[in-house]
């Protein structure tokens, strides 16, 4: 039984051993919960209207400056990222003439794929067939949502579809040997208004937009700032030498939606690919589990 129940219970003992006209005019009280400090961090409070956002801070310096967000009290002195950001449409890479500083091989590798595209065919792709898209591809679906959710030394970010993001917020670099997965290494600092996330430790070939892999030694830097109420702007820089010629930047945007975000999962249609990009049943165990195996 809660707190609740009891007081609920004892009020209804209270009422039943009074006299009904008694028992009609009675007004039992039930004491408000109280709701300790740390269940309740300034950023949340009630008082606090939802359009109102914090005193403007001054343009990012290039180092950390300003508010780091490591306690709640300097969480709360931080642009408000709260609620469901939604990518703003923007034609996907393969679908455009945009430049993308790229090696030959690369390059040869990105007109094959407009060519496809622009033959309305189906530009093969990891996302396709329900893997991980990973950094910094995840920033760039179209119609999903992302949410901030920032605590003292951490923030995650998640997207629509749960690929979970971890930012750490707390000073510390990426361990040594660490594996390298589809979302890398993320840590991050504010400058001022605008929160920088430095990713490393990619995962090989990892699709820098969608239906594109990239390298090998992928490296994504993204500037988050808050443009208005409604605009949530990413500023992102990626550079990867065995792929590119030059760091490769672009901008994208997100509105904040009227609704909550919502959960979705990609587990139909989850089938290996060949060096084609094509389906296939390969159950050989790779090479460094072969070796494992050996031991």
């Amino acid at each position: 039984m809660n707190r609740f129940h009891s007081y609920l219970a004892a009020a209804l003992l209270a009422s039943s051993a009074l006299s009904p006209a008694k028992a009609a005019d009675a007004q039992v009280k039930i004491p408000e919960p109280k709701i300790l400090e740390s269940a309740c961090p300034p950023i949340c409070d009630p008082n606090r209207k939802r359009t109102e956002l914090p005193p403007p801070l001054p343009p990012a310096t290039g180092v950390p400056s300003g508010p780091q967000g490591d306690t709640w009290d300097s969480i709360a002195k931080l642009p408000d990222f709260s609620g469901a950001w939604v990518y703003d449409p923007y034609p996907n890479q393969t679908n455009t003439k945009e430049p993308v500083p790229l090696l030959p091989e690369y390059a040869a590798k990105l007109a094959k794929q407009r060519a496809i595209s622009a033959s309305a065919g189906d530009v093969p792709a990891y996302a396709y067939h329900c893997m991980p898209r990973g950094v910094p591809e995840i920033m760039q679906v179209v119609t999903r949502a992302y949410e901030f959710v920032i605590t003292p030394g951490l923030i995650a970010l998640i997207p629509q579809n749960n690929e979970l993001r971890f930012i750490y917020m707390d000073g510390r670099k990426a361990p040594p040997n660490v594996k390298k997965t589809y979302n890398g290494f993320s840590v991050g600092h504010w400058e001022n208004d605008t929160l920088v996330v430095d990713t490393s430790e990619i995962r090989p070939h990892t699709d820098i937009f969608y239906g594109f892999p990239g390298g090998t030694q992928q490296h994504v830097t993204e500037r988050f700032k808050r443009l208005s109420h409604e605009k949530l702007q990413d500023d992102t820089i990626v550079e990867d030498p065995t792929a590119l010629t030059a760091p490769y930047a672009f901008t994208r945007t997100f509105t904040l939606a009227p609704i909550p975000i919502t959960d979705e999962s990609c587990l139909q249609n989850n089938r290996d690919l060949g060096p084609d990009g094509k389906q296939q049943f390969d159950l050989t165990p790779p090479k460094e589990l072969q070796e494992q195996m050996k031991k």
